[in-house]
């Protein structure tokens, strides 16, 4: 059940950036417990409702909230001193989003991500550029990080038991290059030697739609930073191609179905099985009894989203 420390926060507007996921407005003082932690809950345009928890470190007074968006949801304080912490995580999934106050004041928003013991798929989803030594460089956690190349069908690889020269003989010998950076949009593989939370830096979202035209032919290894089902993924891809110029302000992700893929992967480390979506089945309502015979996952009945934290496959025809 949900804490003696829970509520319902009141909604205001529907002005959130994710649909089904209306904004918040505090009306009243935040209950907290002993550690200063506030419970509360989101009720979706959907139907369902997704618990949230603040933490307010160190503890501190929570009367005097003040709101700011979080995960699109928005949430808060004031008077934050350094090292203080405030952070929203969801109940439904293993990626939460925070931020920081440093040294300078300077607020720093920041991804955590759960990794499981063995192969992780992961994607940040940010349009920051992040060092894979500074992000995966601990070798009591991680034993490889790899990146997919599509433009050179080539690995990139990084492993942080292996020094530089060791590294780079490696990769040589074996036909690929040394992963020296990870970049906003762009997915991952590593192997953890053990299951471990890591935190990432995330401030501004890679879209679907800056995908658009970038994707090679063939395998492509992507990510993105907004909660996104594969057809809406899909949707994003598609080019403008009328007989008339666009006019402004017109979007061409309207049509549903259109097949900018040839079909999508994304793998659940802790089940090790892949969810699988492909357009062209799903036009034709082949699709459910396709992944079903094949065992794989069901984007749809998981209500599995690509978004913050996934890395996944996209074949493009």
């Amino acid at each position: 059940g949900r804490a003696t420390n829970s509520k319902y926060v009141n909604t205001t507007s529907t002005q959130s950036d994710k649909p089904g996921l209306e904004m918040l407005r505090s009306t009243d003082s935040a209950p907290t417990d002993a550690s200063g932690n506030y419970s509360f809950w989101v009720f979706q345009n959907n139907g369902s409702d997704v618990g949230y928890t603040l933490q307010l470190k160190p503890p501190a007074s929570s009367s005097n909230l003040m709101w700011t968006t979080i995960d699109n949801v928005k949430v808060g304080a004031s008077g934050l001193s350094t090292g203080m912490v405030i952070s929203s995580q969801s109940s439904s999934t293993s990626t939460s989003t925070s931020t920081s106050t440093n040294s300078s004041g300077t607020t720093v928003p920041q991804l955590t991500l759960h990794l499981e013991k063995g192969w992780n798929l992961l994607g940040v989803g940010s349009l920051e550029t992040t060092s894979v030594a500074t992000l995966l460089g601990d070798p009591n956690h991680v034993i490889s990080v790899w990146k997919w190349v599509a433009t050179q069908s080539q690995w990139s690889f990084y492993a942080p038991g292996l020094s530089s020269d060791e590294q780079f003989v490696y990769a040589r010998s074996k036909g690929y290059k040394v992963l020296e950076t990870v970049s906003g949009g762009e997915g991952f593989w590593v192997n953890a030697k053990q299951a471990h939370d890591l935190t990432v830096p995330f401030k501004y979202a890679w879209l679907a739609s800056d995908h658009r035209g970038l994707l090679a032919k063939g395998w492509n290894l992507v990510s993105i930073g907004e909660s996104l089902s594969p057809v809406g993924f899909n949707n994003y891809l598609t080019p403008y191609t009328g007989d008339l110029p666009p006019s402004i302000g017109v979007s061409a992700n309207s049509t549903v179905y259109q097949d900018n893929l040839t079909s999508l992967w994304a793998w659940d480390a802790s089940n090790m099985n892949w969810y699988f979506y492909a357009p062209s089945l799903d036009r034709n309502m082949l699709l459910n009894d396709y992944v079903k015979g094949k065992g794989y996952l069901n984007f749809s009945e998981s209500n599995k989203k690509l978004g913050p934290g996934v890395g996944f496959w996209v074949n493009k025809p």
